[in-house]
């Protein structure tokens, strides 16, 4: 089952970064019904997420304007948004690992929590 959900060109990570949104929810009905599918589907969103986040926490020095870089953390989060409604079913799971994450690449720029204050004064 693994290594269906971690397929190069058509597992889970492809499908997130090619917004294959049916096709997602596909594979979770599929999983939903074998013991460990949506933990395992989970866990290979997570480190999706985690991977986009770090990459744009990264660039936040490159990117110079504060706007621009919480737009592209809210733009993430609402794309995530949209796969846990449209994919994903709201599932209580995928819905805590999507916080899970956000938070924990959130933190790893500590001035983030100004930044996101500055967009919303």
């Amino acid at each position: 089952m693994k290594n269906i959900v971690e397929m190069e060109n058509s597992g889970v990570v492809f499908m997130l970064k090619n917004d294959k949104q049916d096709d997602l929810r596909c594979m979770y009905g599929l999983l939903q019904r074998v013991e460990g599918g949506l933990n395992c589907m989970c866990d290979a969103m997570k480190g999706y997420i985690r991977e986009c986040g770090k990459t744009l926490v990264d660039s936040e020095g490159d990117i110079n304007n504060t706007v621009i870089y919480v737009q592209s953390l809210l733009d993430l989060k609402e794309r995530f948004d949209l796969f846990l409604k449209n994919s994903f079913c709201n599932d209580n799971m995928f819905k805590q690992a999507i916080c899970a994450e956000f938070e924990h690449f959130l933190n790893l720029n500590p001035k983030s929590p100004e930044y996101l204050s500055f967009v919303y004064r």
